[in-house]
């Protein structure tokens, strides 16, 4: 008789067979097929991960030969009620043994105080796993915008003073840590429509190419030749400084602003260093672990959508995002927030409302 394949080969097997890498997510949903593939080696290494959790889980409390539970979780017996009416001898030695639990594990992780986030991830993981919907377990913990809490209760101790050009970097490209990682000369491009500079096939999540501009580019414009000034120090004493969009937004919303503005001529600097690097090599060699680029992503956001923001008397009734709950009353322009979406690498403009923008709208 062969052996039976341990479950997490099952787990591993079993999400392979689900992947898509390199098809069309967005044509996989028209048609509506997206919930038996994996379209990212990002979501199939997280989901892998949460399924091996839960299969590790499921054997340590419930797999025992003789049929009794395990005490490695004293809390499992209290769990829910429909753990009584499960088989009390029944070793666990595939994924459909293991299915029954699901419920079991999702309110453990509820009961442990585990955030809604969390909860939902290892529900949809779960879900892939199976090959059902999350509707047909437990529901989760509501998720609610004023509970996130990434890089909104004080960023990690890094000095940004000693990492000043990393951090203006930041904000003036709104990458993600990994396409800065891989930031090459060659990304660097030119639109003439605008006279500026600009990133272009940056590889986003999914595998997804985008370009986005780089913000605060002294005016005037950088100029009609490809080349930087060969000396911006005459200039030093007339250059102006630009707010963050948050210290201009702020006033209406009780948050806290930056403690920083930054200098129009801080995009000239990004260039520059893109330009000196050598062709093939990367802009940036090393990345401090500790610095929090979300929270540069969402400066970058803020500014962004600060300069294409209109007036709220000049924004037409179809084109306003209101927002509900903890931000009621705080307006934003679609137009404006669609730009800085696309920038980001986003595709619903509801992402940057939740996780970057952080109320920074107009209040009615």
């Amino acid at each position: 008789m062969p052996k039976t394949k341990s479950l997490i080969y099952q787990v591993r097997e079993a999400l392979n067979q689900k992947l898509r890498i390199g098809e069309s997510r967005h044509h996989d949903k028209q048609v509506g097929i997206t919930h038996d593939g994996i379209y990212s080696w990002g979501t199939y290494n997280t989901y892998l991960a949460k399924c091996c959790a839960f299969v590790k889980w499921v054997k340590a409390n419930y797999g025992l030969e003789s049929g009794s539970e395990s005490m490695a979780n004293p809390e499992v017996k209290n769990i829910s009620n429909h753990l009584t009416n499960l088989e009390s001898n029944q070793t666990i030695k595939t994924l459909a043994d293991a299915k029954q639990y699901v419920n079991a594990y999702l309110q453990h992780h509820i009961n442990q105080g585990y955030s809604p986030y969390t909860q939902k991830t290892i529900a949809s993981a779960l879900a892939k796993l199976y090959g059902c919907s999350t509707k047909d377990f437990i529901p989760t913990q509501t998720r609610h915008r004023a509970n996130i809490t990434r890089s909104r209760k004080g960023k990690a101790k890094f000095l940004e003073a000693n990492n000043k050009e990393f951090v203006d970097f930041c904000r003036a490209t709104g990458l993600r840590r990994h396409e800065i990682k891989n930031l090459r000369p060659e990304n660097l491009g030119y639109d003439e429509s605008t006279g500026k500079y600009m990133l272009v096939g940056i590889k986003g999540k999914g595998g997804r190419l985008r370009s986005c501009p780089i913000l605060f580019q002294k005016e005037p414009d950088i100029g009609n030749s490809k080349s930087l000034p060969n000396n911006t120090t005459n200039n030093t004493a007339k250059e102006t400084t630009e707010t963050t969009a948050s210290n201009r937004a702020n006033s209406s919303t009780g948050d806290v602003a930056l403690d920083t503005t930054i200098n129009t001529s801080v995009g000239l600097k990004v260039i520059e260093r893109i330009k000196n690097t050598p062709a093939n090599e990367r802009v940036w060699s090393k990345i401090p672990s500790r610095a929090d680029i979300h929270s540069y992503r969402a400066d970058y956001c803020k500014s962004l959508y600060e300069l294409h923001a209109r007036p709220i008397a000049d924004i037409p009734a179809s084109d306003r995002y209101y927002c509900r709950k903890d931000l009621k009353g705080v307006i934003y322009d679609k137009r404006a927030m669609a730009v800085a979406s696309r920038a980001l690498g986003h595709n619903r403009i509801g992402v940057i409302a939740g996780s970057y923008l952080y109320g920074g709208g107009v209040g009615e």
